[in-house]
Order: C-alpha cells, then sequence, then structure tokens
C-alpha cells in the first residue's frame, strides 16, 4: 500500500514539474523578448525585423541580466500568488476585508486581472530600465 502511494506521488511530482518547466520556459522567451526589444529600441531598433524563431527561443539566454530576471521574476511572482493563497486559507476574514470581499461571484476573475495587470506592469518598467541601461552602458 505505502509503494504504490509513493509511486503515486512520484509520478504527480514529475508530471507537475514538467508543466511547471514549460510555462516557465515560456515566460522567460516572452520577458526576454521584451527585454530585447526595449534594448534596441533605445537605439532605432526594431528587432521584430530583423529576428528569426531561434533567436526569440534563446532570448531569455542572450544575456545574463534578462536570464536572472526572468528567473527571480517568476520565483518571486510564484510566491506572492502563494502566499495571497496562504492567507486567504488561514486568515479568510482578513483576507476578504483586505480584498473587497473575496467571498463574491466576481472576486475570483478580479484576482486573475489584478495580478496579471501588476505583472504586465512591472515587466514593461523592468524592461524600460533595461533598455535605458543597456544605452548608457
Amino acid at each position: 500500500m505505502k509503494e504504490g502511494l509513493i509511486k503515486d506521488t512520484y509520478e504527480l511530482i514529475i508530471k507537475e514539474i514538467q508543466t511547471v518547466i514549460t510555462v516557465s520556459y515560456i515566460i522567460a522567451v516572452g520577458i526576454g523578448m521584451l527585454f530585447n526589444y526595449q534594448k534596441y529600441s533605445e537605439f532605432g531598433i526594431n528587432i521584430f525585423n530583423y529576428s528569426d524563431v531561434f533567436d526569440f527561443l534563446i532570448a531569455p539566454f542572450s544575456d545574463f541580466y534578462i536570464l536572472f530576471f526572468a528567473t527571480a521574476s517568476i520565483l518571486i511572482v510564484s510566491i506572492l500568488i502563494k502566499l495571497d493563497t496562504l492567507w486567504k486559507n488561514k486568515r479568510p476574514k482578513s483576507y476578504s476585508r483586505f480584498n473587497f470581499g473575496s467571498k463574491k461571484s466576481w472576486y475570483k476573475t478580479y484576482r486573475i486581472i489584478l495580478f496579471s495587470i501588476t505583472f504586465d506592469i512591472y515587466l514593461y518598467m523592468a524592461a524600460d530600465f533595461y533598455g535605458r541601461y543597456a544605452k548608457d552602458k
């Protein structure tokens, strides 16, 4: 009985790791594209006119700063989502008060949209800073 439980747990973890790695890589490619675009747009170059698919697939690995930022961003956002879920489960009253009533029917959509918009603004501001930093450098 215990051996089957361990095997099932192992298979579940392996399946989830594959999904997490795939999603993380796709996010990292998007971050790399955004950062490279901002970097070269500071010089008046539109990289989408001169790049091919392979350039974008290696975009997160082309610069250490982009790779570090992409990895740190994915980890920070994952931790924030886990902390939000933990707060929601451990202290539902304070969570509901702070979040305009988390029991409302519209709340789940509001939460996803808010996280997405915040993450997009964060990425754009960081990429813009990186572009100005690369130009100054």
